[in-house]
């Protein structure tokens, strides 16, 4: 299946792309008489709309205590202050409203941490996984197993230079990032009308998050970017390395029409590294690996995917770039295909 099935009728907003630290965010956007779904979530709210607890290791309860049905984001994870493991999620889930979802796939992300999580617990605090566990618990989903995120956490901790407060504790990488992450995502912005993203890092894209409308957007954007893609510019600062910058630079001429121009260089310059990207990734064919209700997951040979389909149509969609597939291989492979295409206006 294509990529292109699931952001038909969405815009990329070309002219408010944020970039910072090699963290591109391209927003795409849909007009309000396009959303078949509209309405039809409750903004997710820890607390507020759903209760998590945990009944054993591996295996989190979720409770909507909303009407509206409840869409959990991708690989949500759950910290506490009180004695008891904290857990992640294997994908993201839709809970139907005033009912309950038991999902049996789900990770401990401490090794040295017993009890459990409990309905009330006013302290219970969420984040989105990292992007390189975001791929392990997709890698995983559908399996039992706790435990099956520990040695991907301690990696984490390794390439991010994060001392081990005992076992491996995601916890640990956390602790140590809040206030860094807190300055990063201080840059960035959520757009109007935005409907989900495209990321790019290091000029390749590493993500695409699709959600079921703005007001969706707007509430987890900043949670996503800061835990999750953030992580990226942790690694790289972690280990002084310095992330290519694909956006070309131009020669000026005039001192008069330098800020315009530079402006307008940057612009067209983002513009067509988005589109060669896009049209490589519009190459790839997603196969289907597991479905579960409304819930399908997708595998490639170097993305790992998740839709949410309700009623018929598309609510969400969710991709990653395998950390370890290098696309240049398959970019060669369809270069001669996508000079034709490149002549052409890009459209989902």
């Amino acid at each position: 299946m294509s990529i292109s099935e699931f952001l038909k009728g969405a815009e990329l907003k070309y002219e408010s792309v944020q970039n910072i630290n090699g963290l591109m965010i391209a927003p795409l956007v849909l007009e309000d008489d396009m959303l078949q779904l509209k309405d039809r979530f409750e903004v997710p709210k820890l607390h507020s709309n759903y209760k998590v607890s945990t009944s054993n290791y591996g295996i989190v309860n979720i409770e909507n205590t909303s009407d509206k049905d409840v869409l959990v984001l991708p690989h949500e994870g759950y910290v506490t202050s009180k004695t008891a493991q904290d857990h992640l999620i294997s994908k993201a889930t839709l809970v139907r409203g005033r009912s309950s979802k038991t999902l049996t796939d789900s990770r401990c992300v401490q090794s040295n941490q017993g009890g459990y999580i409990s309905r009330n617990d006013s302290s219970l605090k969420k984040y989105i996984a990292p992007l390189s566990l975001r791929e392990a618990a997709y890698e995983n989903e559908g399996y039992d197993g706790y435990d099956r995120l520990w040695d991907y956490i301690d990696e984490l901790n390794i390439s991010t230079s994060t001392s081990s407060s005992g076992g491996s504790n995601l916890k640990d990488y956390f602790n140590k990032y809040t206030d860094k992450l807190a300055q990063f995502i201080g840059h960035f912005e959520d757009i109007k009308g935005c409907i989900g993203y495209i990321v790019f890092y290091d000029g390749e894209i590493v993500a695409i998050d699709k959600f079921p409308e703005y007001k969706y957007t707007k509430e987890v954007f900043k949670t996503m970017v800061r835990d999750c893609y953030g992580s990226l510019v942790i690694e790289a600062l972690s280990n002084n390395s310095t992330p290519k910058n694909p956006i070309k630079k131009s020669r000026k001429r005039s001192p008069i029409s330098f800020m315009g121009e530079t402006y307008n260089n940057t612009i067209n310059s983002q513009k067509e590294l988005i589109r060669e990207r896009l049209m490589d990734l519009m190459e790839v064919n997603l196969e289907v690996k597991n479905t579960e209700n409304e819930s399908t997951t997708y595998d490639s040979e170097g993305y790992l995917a998740q839709s949410i389909n309700v009623d018929g149509f598309n609510a969400a969609f969710f991709l990653i770039k395998k950390g370890k597939f290098n696309p240049e291989s398959f970019r060669k492979a369809h270069e001669l295909r996508n000079k034709e295409r490149s002549k052409s206006s890009f459209k989902f």
